[in-house]
């Protein structure tokens, strides 16, 4: 049996109430702004967004500071 629209939705809604997003990262700039956008992109988007930055030299905690000031869901930064 298909699943009806509501039952789509209604599980998407509780889904969003509890996905967290974990994400690692060093030195990762070349990358980061596809991966953030793509994660800021899904249909279903998540509750938080966690990233533990493992002391990058590179321009990554820059773009970490300014994708959670902008972002439509928190993001914690965790150096």
């Amino acid at each position: 049996m298909k699943p009806s629209g509501k039952d789509v939705e209604e599980k998407k809604r509780s889904l969003s109430k509890g996905i967290s997003v974990a994400m690692c990262t060093y030195n990762g700039e070349r990358y980061l702004f596809d991966q953030l956008r793509s994660i800021a992109r899904q249909s279903l988007p998540p509750a938080e967004l966690v990233v533990c930055d493992d002391n990058s030299s590179d321009s990554t905690p820059e773009i970490l500071e300014r994708f959670a000031e902008t972002s439509p869901f928190p993001v914690r930064l965790v150096w």
